[in-house]
């Protein structure tokens, strides 16, 4: 892995520190949550838009650890499952975010 990428994953940047330290990451997890998907009937702008936001800031490792407790490789398990194309671009963030969380929140 290059050093700058590495320290960014350590250390990020100012954005991804003021990030975490707000409620952005909870609040992204509990709306790819199942039951808040029953609830809002969410299009599939709107999950993609979840999804890349996830991609974004979980390279940040407290994040990335703050989500992995949080459990949300679970609910990307079932994004995954529940979508109908495999090659689609929602699957293709899913496990984007999947990485991210392997790579960096360990």
């Amino acid at each position: 892995m290059a050093l700058p990428l590495l320290r960014f994953y350590k250390n990020g940047n100012r954005n991804m520190k003021v990030i975490h330290e707000t409620a952005v990451a909870a609040s992204v997890t509990e709306l790819l949550m199942e039951a808040s998907e029953e609830c809002y009937q969410y299009s599939v702008e709107t999950r993609i838009s979840l999804l890349e936001t996830l991609a974004a800031i979980t390279i940040y490792e407290p994040i990335a650890q703050a989500c992995v407790e949080m459990d949300v490789g679970r609910d990307l398990v079932r994004i995954i499952k529940s979508t109908s194309d495999f090659r689609s671009y929602v699957v293709s963030l899913a496990i984007e975010v999947q990485f991210n969380l392997i790579e960096v929140g360990g």
